[in-house]
């Protein structure tokens, strides 16, 4: 549920600065930078939500080298799910356009990711994301070698740059074989 939330803060801060096509200024950023607690002062209100969950959000920007925010927590003081959030936060950021930037590869951003194990994420953390995610996810519409279009409908754990995938038809009823 924390890792849901862990943005909800967001509908706190004004939508110019969420939505402005130019890198912020640095009041907008400490703007921005108030989201985790403002996201844990409202679900912390409900009793509904686990006290668990609203730590995520509130530390899901914390680094275990005490470089994030809001407060500069560093590792001991970080919630687990707030560091497996902070990883997928991270990465699903980097793989998403931006107004100020574009997405970057798969690759950068697996490379990012494990450059900053030891000192921005957990180390296992990490290691475990890595060993599950998939550069192409099943569902994924690949051009293979030949020049064939294919659907990714299986990720092999041993060899995840190798899926297994249906190569497409030529009838729009049903696009690719069985």
């Amino acid at each position: 549920i924390g890792a849901l939330l862990h943005d909800v803060g967001k509908i706190h801060i004004e939508k110019s600065i969420l939505d402005k096509p130019d890198k912020l200024t640095e009041e907008e950023f400490e703007e921005v930078k108030k989201h985790p607690l403002c996201g844990y002062e409202t679900l912390i209100q409900n009793d509904e939500i686990n006290p668990e969950a609203a730590l995520v959000a509130l530390q899901h920007h914390e680094r275990l080298d005490g470089t994030g925010y809001p407060k500069g927590s560093k590792e001991g003081d970080i919630g687990d799910f707030a560091k497996i959030t902070a990883v997928s936060d991270t990465y699903d950021a980097l793989l998403a356009d931006r107004v100020y930037r574009k997405a970057v590869s798969f690759d950068e951003a697996v490379d990012i990711i494990r450059d900053g194990r030891k000192t921005k994420f957990d180390e296992s953390i990490v290691e475990a994301f890595l060993e599950n995610v998939a550069k192409y996810p099943a569902g994924t519409i690949v051009r293979l070698n030949n020049g064939l279009l294919a659907m990714v409908v299986q990720v092999k754990r041993e060899a995840p740059d190798r899926p297994i995938v249906r190569l497409q038809r030529k009838t729009p009823e049903d696009p690719f074989e069985e």
